[in-house]
């Protein structure tokens, strides 16, 4: 079972804010070239993600487990932000300024709708608009970057089908019902007299009444708009009473009424798949966006290695 962690978030921050400060005077994290990673810098973009932790984390360890590693991963972010835009301007790239700007606009209205918004944002955290754009302008760069390093990037349709065989297990598919179901609420100081209402609506169904039609009218689940109609769902997923009742039904017969605690139910198989595996043509797509992003990421990777490579990079 997981508990939330209680410590109101501005106190954890304050909290990790305040063991900080001795790393804080030391400032640096890291060195690109002639550019610095502070520690700050690293600081800021842990922060800003750790408040949204802070609510889930289970105790105080478990928290500073996840910041230290959110610490150590912004490092690398922010070091290969340097890295990138060194080479950016190393291979004599140039960003037309009307281009930047028209991002910053496109960012603005993404993420706070008007300008009166971000100032009020910007100010809270104490930013300038200037430091702001200059921000944006790097991550446009490094993102135009990443891009072209991995925009030649072609799957084979024979590495589809290789990595398909290689992992048939990830396709199959288990036994799936599309039920309708009409459900009773039991009334507590009366619980015979809902199973009486369902026998009822029971005997209408037998003699003719559609199953729909009597969810709609009877049922009180949020389905009854749709005629108790559910999409699919595994079989195994369902509450063991109703997989007991549907297990020998099959498509367009329905289950006697089904006894719970809390109500009554009727459901109605619609449909029913048997286990099996997706077949090549059905995943083909999938697999080749699964490629894609591996292939483009191994390529990132060395990408950056290389960088490394002919670049001054020391950790501090």
């Amino acid at each position: 079972m997981r508990f939330l962690f209680t410590i109101p978030g501005a106190l954890v921050i304050a909290a990790f804010a305040s063991s900080a400060q001795p790393q804080l005077a030391n400032g640096v994290k890291a060195i690109v070239h002639d550019s610095i990673v502070t520690y700050h810098q690293v600081n800021d973009l842990t922060m800003s993600v750790l408040r949204d932790v802070a609510r889930t984390a289970r105790n105080m360890q478990e928290l500073e487990r996840e910041r230290a590693r959110l610490m150590d991963e912004n490092t690398e972010r922010l070091i290969e932000q340097e890295l990138i835009l060194k080479e950016f301007a190393d291979s004599g790239f140039a960003v037309p300024e009307s281009v930047i700007d028209d991002f910053v606009e496109q960012r603005i209205r993404e993420r706070y709708s008007n300008r009166a918004a971000m100032a009020r944002s910007l100010q809270e955290e104490g930013m300038t608009f200037e430091r702001y754009r200059e921000r944006i302008r790097k991550e446009f760069i490094v993102y135009q970057m990443r891009l072209k390093n991995s925009q030649a990037v072609i799957i084979s349709p024979h590495k589809i089908e290789r990595y398909y065989a290689a992992h048939t297990n990830d396709f199959v598919v288990e036994d799936q019902v599309k039920l309708s179901m009409i459900t009773l609420t039991n009334n507590p100081a009366d619980p015979e007299q809902t199973v009486q209402v369902a026998k009822e609506i029971l005997a209408r169904i037998d003699a003719g009444a559609s199953f729909a039609e009597m969810a709609t009218v009877y049922s009180h689940d949020s389905r009854r708009s749709q005629g108790g109609r559910w999409d699919w769902q595994k079989t195994s997923g369902l509450r063991e009473e109703f997989i007991a009742a549907v297990k020998d039904l099959e498509p367009g017969r329905h289950s006697g009424v089904i006894r719970t605690p809390e109500a009554c139910f009727l459901i109605l198989v619609e449909d029913k798949r048997p286990a099996h595996v997706r077949p090549l043509s059905e995943v083909r797509d999938e697999i080749e966006a699964t490629l894609l992003r591996e292939e483009r990421q191994r390529l990132q990777d060395q990408w950056i290695s290389r960088l490394k490579r002919k670049t001054f990079v020391r950790y501090f």
